[in-house]
């Protein structure tokens, strides 16, 4: 009977956290503007691979979105394009990386996929093998 009455508590709680998250929400007045970001990212290599990984945050030791959507993901054999919506904190941020690449890369066989949350990893396979600076 307890653990009835602590589920129901603990179930309304959550519902007036819910909708107390929403009136932060509709009386923010930049609640739905999006907020410009440039995620944190590092990068590594070997001769045949340059990788890089990528957090929805602005600074890697620091929170931020979990989760991302409407991501365009760009491979070129000169550039990396990506592009994805987020919200952290109440803010909806978009997040945008974009850089050329020091050489050519095959952007075919070069891939990009989802890490651990708020993280995604790509894989440059270089078109020659050498040591980027």
């Amino acid at each position: 009977d307890s653990q009835r009455t602590a589920s129901q508590v603990r179930s309304a709680v959550q519902a007036a956290k819910n909708r107390l998250d929403d009136l932060i929400r509709v009386l923010d007045r930049n609640y739905g503007k999006t907020a410009e970001v440039t995620p944190a990212s590092q990068w590594a290599q070997n001769s045949t691979h340059a990788f890089l990984a990528v957090k929805f945050a602005q600074r890697w030791n620091a929170p931020g979105a979990l989760e991302v959507e409407n991501e365009t993901v760009s491979i070129t054999d000169c550039c990396f394009n990506f592009t994805a919506f987020g919200e952290h904190s109440f803010i909806r941020r978009r997040y945008h990386l974009s850089f050329e690449l020091f050489r050519d890369v095959a952007s075919k066989a070069s891939s990009w996929s989802w890490a651990a949350a708020g993280r995604m990893t790509v894989v440059f396979t270089k078109k020659e093998a050498a040591s980027w600076p």
